[in-house]
């Protein structure tokens, strides 16, 4: 895509909204550096519109991706300390973990240089698109399981598949005002959650193969760098009075199928048969949204200086009441939704 044909459709775009705020983060996102995996020639199918409307959340995912913790992480999966651990069944699992757990802790420059090189070769092993997906999935990380990579040892190649209700959420909104915002993180996170994926693949050279990351207790990548990042994963709910709401549901153990695959290996999924858990549950904050996309300050110096904490969303933020309140109509509407009952 030229930059006359950029600058043309970008034109196009921010002339649907009426907040300066939002044409400003468009046209800033526009111009600024993603990785490499992201760009527009990776997306299989995208046009130069759609492209650049989700073009905020592509920069997001590239910050987080970047962020102090989220080096950590990455650099910890490819060259962190490995041990076998035994889980609760008594199979053996393999556990990696940073060689520096200090919370503020930042990686040594050589070794931040050669987690961003990997995140950057993953513009080798990734292709993206978008495709009808489950309702209630947001993405997907299909192994290519005869298309091979070699990066530190014999790897697969993968797609990322986001559910195309993204671009058609977008479509709904006649106007990108404030709760576009929403959807961009949305976006964003389930990018860094399904490439957290596809760089295990690459490195691993098996289809459903992870490992335990540090202290969890489910093997789930995705889960893991979501957790260790940001807190855990953030889902758009309906509020109190049928408002659209970030919550982040942090995904406590006692939440999780262990699902064993043939391996042996067990990944965390959402069990139907456990009541919601108001505790896993905890309401988005505006600010911490606004802020991602609005304060540069935020991720050149204070997520530097504190070594990516405050990108980590506050917990118990909301006033017990409301929260009490909302988390009990979620549950309601679970319950109705899926027909549970008290065993």
């Amino acid at each position: 895509m030229s930059a006359c044909d950029m600058e043309s459709v970008l034109a196009q775009i921010t002339s649907s909204s009426t907040h300066p705020a939002i044409t400003n983060i468009i046209r800033t996102a526009a111009d600024a550096d993603i990785l490499p995996v992201l760009k527009f020639e990776c997306w299989v199918g995208l046009s130069p519109r759609n492209f650049l409307r989700i073009r905020p959340a592509l920069r997001l995912a590239s910050q987080i991706m970047r962020s102090p913790r989220g080096l950590q992480f990455f650099y910890a999966r490819a060259r962190g300390n490995t041990e076998v651990v035994f889980d609760d069944r008594d199979i053996n699992q393999l556990r990696f973990d940073r060689d520096d757990r200090t919370p503020n802790a930042h990686l040594p420059p050589e070794h931040a240089a050669i987690a961003h090189a990997y995140l950057n070769d993953l513009v080798m092993a990734v292709t993206l698109a978008f495709e009808p997906r489950p309702d209630e999935t947001e993405g997907d990380c299909e192994a290519l399981p005869h298309d091979r990579i070699h990066w530190s040892q014999p790897g697969i190649r993968s797609r990322v598949v986001m559910n195309e209700k993204h671009l058609h959420r977008l479509d709904l909104m006649q106007t990108l005002g404030p709760a576009v915002l929403k959807q961009w993180v949305i976006m964003a996170t389930t990018l860094c959650h399904e490439l957290s994926h596809a760089f295990n693949m690459a490195f691993e050279g098996q289809e459903d193969h992870e490992m335990f990351f540090e202290d969890d207790t489910f093997c789930e990548l995705g889960h893991a760098f979501e957790k260790f990042v940001i807190g855990g994963q953030v889902l758009v709910e309906r509020g109190p009075a049928g408002e659209a709401m970030l919550v982040m549901h942090e995904w406590s153990s006692s939440h999780m199928s262990k699902v064993y695959a043939a391996g042996g290996t067990y990944v965390p999924t959402v069990s139907r048969a456990v009541e919601p858990n108001p505790l896993d549950m905890t309401v988005v904050q505006d600010s911490w949204t606004e802020r991602l996309f609005n304060d540069e300050r935020f991720w050149d110096e204070t997520l530097v200086r504190d070594g990516g904490q405050s990108l980590r969303i506050p917990v118990n933020v909301f006033a017990r009441r409301e929260r009490e309140e909302y988390i009990t109509k979620v549950a309601s509407e679970w319950v109705r939704a899926t027909g549970w009952t008290r065993s």
